[in-house]
């Protein structure tokens, strides 16, 4: 009984974690693209330059989670 409880628990778990997988990897693309976007220009305002460091850094979040949850 205890053993097929934690297997539910457990496939439970794998379902999160590959529903965050997905979320995580399309979010990664979007920012991705926008930051992309905001690279082809040749000026950027100052609000840009913002949005430009806040997308590096928030990228990267998602791309060192991406890694934490595949390893």
């Amino acid at each position: 009984m205890q053993n097929a409880i934690r297997t539910q628990v457990e496939d439970m778990g794998t379902a999160g974690r590959e529903a965050e997988l997905v979320r995580l990897e399309r979010e990664h693309r979007e920012l991705k693209a926008r930051l992309s976007e905001l690279n082809s220009r040749l000026y950027l305002s100052p609000e840009e330059q913002v949005e430009r460091k806040m997308i590096q850094k928030l990228k990267l979040a998602k791309k060192d989670r991406l890694a934490q949850l595949a390893g």
